[in-house]
C-alpha cells in the first residue's frame, strides 16, 4: 500500500508470494504532492496481531515539477517542534523496580520534535543523597543501576541547557518480585540473572523465544538466591530474542528483549572495469558474494543506483533489510537511526554499539508482562490459499 501524507492509501497492490520472495512496483503520477509517504506492506495473516508486525517506511517524495514545494514541506516539519521539556520515560529491566534487588534502568529522552536528546542526571532519594548517574547517547537512550531501599522514594535531577533542572518522580518499587538482568556480551552464550525476594521456594521458568518459536528453556527453584542461566547462542537465530520468566502455572513474572548477535550477514564486493563513468556510456560491474566464513554465498540480490550528489546516503540512517528484519520489525514505534547499531568500523566501536542496542531494547522493547497464546478461536485471518472472486 502507498499512503500519502493525509493517511489515504492512494497505491495498492496484491502480489504473489513465492518462496517468500514477491515482486512489484508501484508508478507515482506527476500530480502527487511533494512530501514524506509511506510504504506499508502485509499479509493477511498478520492481520491477527495488529498492525505493529506490519512492514512500513516513509519515504520523501521529491517532485520535480515543483521543487519549491520540497523545500517548503521540509521547513514546516522543523517549524512544528515547539520548545516545550523534553519527554523523559523510565524503563526498569524486566518490567519493575523490586525492594532490595538491584535493576537496570533504562532512560529514553525525546525532544518535541520526536529525535533522541543528549542529556545527563542524577537520582536522588528523599533525602537528597545522590545514588545514581547517567547520560543518554545515540538516540536519546541512557541507563543506570539502583538498588531500592524499603521505605525510600527516588527522584530523577535531569540537566537541561541553559542551567535548568527537570525533576521527575521514579516508577515506585514493589515490595515482592522478580528482576531479570542480561549480560549480552558472552561469545558463546547470553547469561541472564534471575533474582527474587519472595517468601517461599517457588518453581519457575525461563523462556527463549524468536517469534513464536520456543528456542531454549530452563527450569529452575527460586529460594531467595540469585540465579545465573547460560542460554547458548547455538540455539537462538540472529535477531530479537523474547527472555521471559514464568511461574509454574504459568504466568509471566518478568520479560526482557535482547537481540542475538550470530554475525553471519554476508560479505558484497563490487569491482568496475571503467575507472571513470562517463554520461550514456554503459557500465559493467563484477559482484562477489560470500559468507562469513569466506565460502562463495548464492541468494536473490536487487541494486539501486542513485547519484550521491543528489541523493546523500548517511549509513546510519538507512533501513536496510537486516536491520529490518532482525531490529525495527519487533518493536513498536519509529526506531530512530536502525542501521547505527550494524555499521560499526572497529572492534572498539563494535562493542560500545552493542551496548547502545541492548538500551534500546531495555527501552523501547521495554514491556510488562505481554504475554499472549494464540489460539484457533482468536484467529480472525486466515493464510490466503489463492485468489478468490464472489457476488
Amino acid at each position: 500500500e502507498f499512503i500519502n501524507r493525509q493517511d489515504s492509501v492512494i497505491r495498492s497492490l496484491l502480489l504473489p508470494l513465492t518462496e517468500g520472495l514477491a515482486r512489484g512496483d508501484i508508478q507515482l503520477p506527476d500530480t502527487l504532492k511533494a512530501g514524506r509517504c509511506r510504504i506499508r506492506a502485509y499479509t493477511t495473516w498478520m492481520r491477527n496481531f495488529g498492525t505493529d508486525s506490519f512492514f512500513e517506511k516513509v519515504i520523501p517524495i521529491v517532485n520535480g515539477f515543483n521543487l519549491k514545494s520540497t523545500a517548503a514541506t521540509g521547513i514546516a516539519i522543523a517549524a512544528n517542534s515547539a520548545p516545550n521539556l523534553p519527554d523523559i520515560q523510565f524503563f526498569p529491566e524486566g518490567g519493575d523496580l523490586v525492594e532490595n534487588l538491584r535493576s537496570k534502568v533504562g532512560v529514553k529522552v525525546t525532544g518535541g520534535d520526536g529525535a533522541g536528546k543528549e542529556l545527563s542526571g542524577e537520582i536522588s532519594d528523599q533525602t537528597g543523597k545522590v545514588v545514581a548517574a547517567f547520560r543518554t547517547l545515540h538516540a536519546g537512550i541512557g541507563a543506570f543501576a539502583l538498588t531500592p531501599v524499603p521505605g525510600n522514594t527516588y527522584t530523577a535531577l535531569i540537566k537541561l541547557p541553559a542551567g535548568k533542572i527537570q525533576r521527575l518522580p521514579l516508577p515506585a518499587a514493589k515490595a515482592q518480585g522478580y528482576v531479570l538482568t542480561v549480560n549480552n556480551r558472552e561469545q558463546d552464550s547470553i547469561r541472564v540473572g534471575i533474582s527474587a525476594n519472595i517468601p517461599r521456594p517457588q518453581m519457575v521458568t525461563l523462556l527463549a523465544q524468536s517469534e513464536q518459536l520456543t528456542c531454549y528453556t530452563i527450569k529452575m527453584e527460586l529460594d531467595g538466591h540469585s540465579y545465573i542461566a547460560a542460554v547458548p547462542r547455538s540455539y537462538l537465530p540472529a535477531g530479537i530474542i523474547r527472555l521471559t520468566l514464568q511461574s509454574a502455572d504459568g504466568e509471566a513474572l518478568a520479560e526482557r528483549l535482547v537481540f542475538n548477535d550470530q554475525h553471519d550477514e554476508l560479505k558484497l564486493e563490487i569491482h568496475s572495469d571503467s575507472l571513470s563513468l562517463q554520461a550514456g556510456k554503459p557500465v559493467k560491474l563484477q559482484i562477489r558474494s560470500v559468507d562469513k566464513d569466506e565460502h562463495p554465498a548464492t541468494g536473490s540480490f536487487s541494486m539501486a543506483v542513485t547519484d550521491q550528489e543528489t541523493v546523500p546516503v548517511n549509513e546510519a540512517d538507512e533501513l536496510t533489510i537486516r536491520a529490518d528484519l532482525l531490529l525495527t520489525s519487533d518493536l513498536k514505534g519509529h526506531v530512530e537511526q536502525p542501521n547505527y547499531y550494524f555499521t560499526a568500523k572497529t572492534a572498539a566501536d563494535s562493542l560500545e554499539r552493542a551496548a547502545q542496542l541492548d538500551n534500546l531494547l531495555l527501552t523501547q522493547g521495554w514491556r510488562r508482562f505481554v504475554w499472549k497464546k494464540q489460539t484457533a478461536d482468536s484467529t480472525m485471518f486466515l493464510p490466503e490459499q489463492g485468489l478468490h472472486i464472489s457476488g
